[in-house]
């Protein structure tokens, strides 16, 4: 839950280390960030302004609950 809000929190966003211990995360994670719809700042990440249009579906692609 903190990651699925701190992504929403435009200027802010979300820690990034609770995704790179995890293979699966870690491509997630990348595939959004080249995808364009994630940017990384540090060791934090958020939604870019193509992201927050269709943050919903993000959000389900980064947990991997497809």
């Amino acid at each position: 839950e903190t990651i699925l809000l701190g992504l929403r929190r435009v200027e802010e966003g979300a820690p990034v280390a609770p995704f790179l211990n995890d293979p699966d995360a870690r491509r997630r994670l990348k595939r959004l960030i080249a995808g364009g719809l994630l940017e990384r700042i540090d060791n934090r990440t958020r939604l870019t302004r193509r992201g927050l249009m269709v943050a919903d579906a993000v959000m389900v692609e980064l947990m991997g609950s497809r």
